[in-house]
């Protein structure tokens, strides 16, 4: 099974409005099931799940503890809105995630990924989520 058959796009946002949000819990599910790819794992609390994390001000461990041991949809919803402060910012965290990429060191490392991966070439992909969603097959 590929990546991109059970992660999320990172464009799709969690009830409460984040978008990566939902990514980020699939990701931490599967590898507590000894399912996630060791690419993935290598990446797992960096990247967007830190920002995240940095941009609610929950740490990346209190995710991985509080969803350790859930098992049901429910429960994993539970778990996540019990760490989320009130009504985060959505509009604001959803605008950097998307034009992530866009500026500064964030497009220096947007270029060094495409090559890594052997996108330079593709001057369609400008964010980093756009070169997630190429990348995993759902964007051509």
């Amino acid at each position: 099974m590929s990546e991109s058959e059970f992660l999320p796009s990172p464009y799709i946002p969690h009830a409460c409005g984040l978008m990566h949000l939902p990514r980020m819990v699939e990701k931490i599910r599967r590898h507590w099931a000894g399912e996630l790819s060791p690419a993935y794992q290598r990446t797992l609390g960096r990247g967007f799940d830190d920002l995240l994390c940095s941009y609610i001000d929950v740490p990346f461990e209190a995710f991985l503890d509080v969803l350790k041991d859930c098992r049901t949809e429910v429960e994993i919803e539970d778990a996540v809105l019990s760490l989320l402060p009130g009504e985060p910012d959505a509009p604001g965290w959803n605008r950097k995630l998307v034009q992530r990429g866009l500026h500064g060191v964030s497009r220096e490392r947007l270029q060094a990924r495409k090559e890594e991966l052997g996108f330079s070439d593709r001057e369609d992909i400008i964010t980093m989520c756009d070169l997630i969603e190429v990348n995993e097959g759902r964007m051509p």
